[in-house]
């Protein structure tokens, strides 16, 4: 286990700009810094960062938190393993209690995913060392890259290896290394017959290692030397735990920052062309690996990123390759060009033969808006065919319809009409008509990045034992988790104040009044169950509550939320206001305990009526057994009814609330 001051070291170190800055193109706006928010697909920029507080808060889904709880969030990782991801940055030691090392339930902690982690650098480890050390790997490998012009700083860059032809090197070192076969199959390593059992999936190949935005590898593309039409040039790791081919980058990594300084990035198809084009001095380029540009690869261009080129072979594949990735950029909002490069040569071809500043200005001055590149071929191929020339428009306007920019789509429309010798009312019209197909098919494709779960997700975990059995499906959720964050909120402001005893003794607390009736209460978040159980245990040995920075710093992630946003969330009134308007306002604190009060009794409110709901349905379950009212359980749950429906009317009568039934 980490220690405690291990981790104060951490939050004291990290700094929440430099730790999102990795994931997110944050841009200055006054004391804060503005980005396009890692958690959902927006347009807008709502994503917040502030680095004098240390957190982050996204204004368009609510997401929020602090460095650890960002990492937590965006890479999946458990508590432990973003302190120690962020210890590894800030070369902070990482201490641990040695006994932890003995006890079963620290071993137990390690989950599949940290496995594969590991298994994941082992096995790229193992690869590389096979290249630079293995006479093999030295001879074929290593060989094969110095031939295609690789440096070996660009080999070390972006971690290249081989792997040799035998069956299982790879597997049975890492099985020495504790690593089961099922876990080598499961990261795509191994594969499995029923007649030679594990074997290793990349053999006899040159490896490239697929990168996380984190640094880590989720998986690898192999390129066979030889020249056997029967097996396949290429192949790559296999959708896995920590894999997903359609939200992944190659050379995504070592971009990034490079694509945010200048603004744009180049789109190629290949591991090479990227690796070729980077050395040759243009470093924002990736790849999308072979395959179709997907929507949330164009989302995760765009975080780092506004513009596209799209770079591909000169042949008639290379570019209908470019123009079926065309709409998916548009839709995120990226400006595009695409280069069409001669005939016969590729991006690596190109970058061998040219470096950089010559290479930089031939892309530049190559580059064409892909409107124009797209009309032109289109209407090319069409000839003077009139039902070729309609497909072709339509193809056009489909594009045009995907315009998020109404002046640029104007001019679209504009510069088509006039390149087909018709009236822009007919490219309107057809646009128009592309748009509204393209609506009908948002709500089973729109989905580009899953977006950022709402608090109710984040302290509502699947696995959460409740305080008491789940409610009738008859029953709709009340869900009361506004409620229990809010009460929760207040009593940290204010439950150290004091109120009048209603049975004529000593003044108490809010929270000593409160504590005994919320904790009787079924909770429907764990987290704010888990506050509230810390707030009346501080309360009763120390005489405090906790601190906000103590909460935000919680390994709840729940907890850390709240605390975040309650942190964020808080509207000042301006000085001038009264003088303004002529209106006096009382300080927010003034109507706290009233605020309070009235909180506390919608809470109990809807907990009573969840209550209520369960008991009639309990009764009518009842009613319906042979022995009637002569069942005494039916009287029992006639009497609670009653008890609960005059309670009910106790907490309406005082805060006027309408319930309708």
């Amino acid at each position: 286990m980490i220690s405690r001051s291990t981790i104060d070291r951490v939050f004291e170190t990290a700094r929440i700009e430099e730790v999102v800055g990795d994931y997110v193109v944050l841009k200055k706006r006054g004391g804060n810094m503005l980005g396009l928010c890692p958690f959902h697909n927006e347009k807008t920029p709502s994503f917040t960062v502030t680095p004098t507080k240390g957190i982050y808060k996204c204004f368009g889904c609510g997401a929020a938190g602090n460095a650890v709880g960002f990492l937590m969030a965006h890479d999946q990782l458990t508590y432990p393993e973003a302190i120690k991801q962020l210890a590894v940055r800030y070369q902070i030691e990482i201490e641990e209690d040695q006994r932890a090392h003995n006890d079963p339930a620290y071993q137990a902690e390690k989950s599949q995913r940290d496995r594969l982690w590991d298994l994941m650098a082992f096995a790229q480890q193992y690869y590389t060392r096979v290249l630079w050390d293995h006479p093999s790997g030295i001879a074929i490998g290593l060989s094969y890259f110095h031939e295609r012009g690789l440096s070996d700083a660009t080999i070390h860059r972006f971690g290249l290896g081989y792997s040799l032809e035998q069956s299982s090197p790879l597997l049975d070192l890492a099985t020495q290394s504790s690593f089961s076969p099922e876990e080598l199959e499961l990261a795509g390593l191994a594969l499995r017959s029923e007649n030679r059992g594990h074997y290793d999936r990349f053999r006899g190949r040159v490896l490239f290692p697929i990168y996380h935005l984190n640094g880590k590898v989720i998986g690898f593309g192999g390129r066979t030397l030889k020249t056997d039409r029967k097996e396949a040039k290429y192949i790559n790791s296999p959708e896995t735990p920590l894999y997903r081919k359609s939200e992944s980058l190659f050379g995504l990594h070592q971009a990034r920052k490079a694509m945010a300084a200048a603004g744009f990035v180049y789109l190629v198809e290949g591991y090479m062309d990227v690796i070729s084009i980077s050395q040759a001095g243009v470093e924002n380029v990736v790849a999308s690996s072979g395959t179709a540009l997907t929507r949330e690869q164009a989302a995760l261009i765009h975080r780092f990123a506004d513009e596209v080129t799209l770079i591909y072979d000169g042949d008639q594949a290379g570019i209908k390759a470019a123009l079926r990735g065309i709409d998916i950029l548009l839709e995120n909002d990226l400006k595009v060009r695409v280069i069409a490069l001669p005939e016969h040569e590729d991006p690596d071809t190109l970058a061998r033969r040219m470096q950089g500043e010559n290479l930089k200005e031939f892309l530049n001055s190559n580059a064409q808006d892909f409107m124009a590149f797209q009309q032109n071929l289109l209407l090319k191929e069409a000839g003077r065919d009139p039902l070729r020339i309609s497909s072709a428009l339509q193809v056009v306007a489909a594009s045009i319809a995907c315009v998020g920019d109404p002046i640029l789509r104007a001019m679209y429309i504009r510069h088509l009409a006039e390149d087909a010798g018709i009236p822009d009312a007919s490219v309107q019209e057809a646009v128009v008509q592309q748009f509204k197909l393209k609506a009908k098919r948002i709500p089973s494709s729109s989905a580009s990045i899953t977006p950022a779960p709402p608090l109710e997700a984040v302290t509502k975990p699947s696995d959460e034992i409740r305080d008491e059995p789940p409610p009738s499906p008859e029953i709709q959720p009340l869900n009361d988790i506004p409620q229990e964050t809010e009460i929760l909120r207040l009593l940290l402001l204010v439950g150290n104040q004091t109120m009048s005893n209603t049975t004529g003794g000593a003044p108490i607390s809010l929270i000593d009044y409160m504590g005994e009736t919320l904790l009787s209460l079924s909770w429907d978040s764990s987290s704010c169950r888990a506050l509230l159980e810390l707030c009346i245990a501080r309360w009763q040995m120390e005489g405090c509550l906790p601190a906000n920075h103590e909460l935000m710093n919680h390994t709840d992630q729940g907890i850390s939320t709240m605390a975040t946003r309650w942190y964020t969330d808080n509207p000042q009134i301006s000085p001038n206001w009264d003088q303004m308007h002529d209106i006096t306002v009382p300080p927010p604190t003034d109507n706290l305990t009233k605020e309070i009060e009235t909180t506390f009794d919608r809470l109990l409110l809807k907990k009573i009526l969840r209550h209520s709901r369960i008991k009639q349905i309990e009764l009518q379950t009842l009613q319906q057994n042979p022995a009637g009212l002569d069942n005494p359980s039916v009287l029992t749950a006639i009497r609670e009814i009653q008890e609960l429906k005059e309670a009910e009317r106790r907490i309406t009568a005082r805060t006027g609330i309408v319930i309708t039934h």
